[in-house]
């Protein structure tokens, strides 16, 4: 089974020297922000969800990029996301909005439902109909 990284906004490592406070080198290439870059710049990378590009799409360690793969593989059969539970807030609705949300190029992308860009990935979840207040479930 291949877990599928995935992290909220601002999560990504960057590294200053002690001494000055400019960039020394801007954060790696990851899996996640990748896939958003792909879908940049491929239309067919759009129509998949992320879950389902490694059935595509294969990272390479080396380059820090995805490149497509030879030939289609089963491989989006065995993936999955990391669990988070609601009490891990923001990442939990991103979560969710993975298993839904074909072809985003940024975080903005991922929080826009019917072209109003939400304020939090809860709010698009809740806006897709994908969460409810916990009064209303009661």
């Amino acid at each position: 089974m291949q877990v599928l990284p995935f992290h909220l906004p601002g999560d990504n490592l960057i590294i200053f020297q002690a001494d000055d406070p400019e960039l020394v080198k801007p954060p790696a290439k990851n899996k996640f922000t990748s896939w958003m870059d792909c879908n940049a710049s491929n239309p067919e990378a759009r129509t998949l969800l992320y879950t389902e590009f490694p059935s595509r799409w294969v990272w390479s360690e080396q380059k820090k990029a995805l490149k497509p793969r030879l030939r289609q593989s089963k491989a989006s059969e065995n993936v999955v996301l990391p669990p988070v539970t609601p009490r891990c807030g923001e990442a939990y609705y991103l979560r969710i909005l993975l298993g839904v949300v074909r072809g985003p190029v940024s975080f903005e992308d991922i929080m826009t439902v019917g072209g109003v860009v939400h304020h939090s990935f809860k709010d698009a979840c809740f806006a897709l109909g994908l969460a409810q207040n916990e009064d209303d479930a009661n």
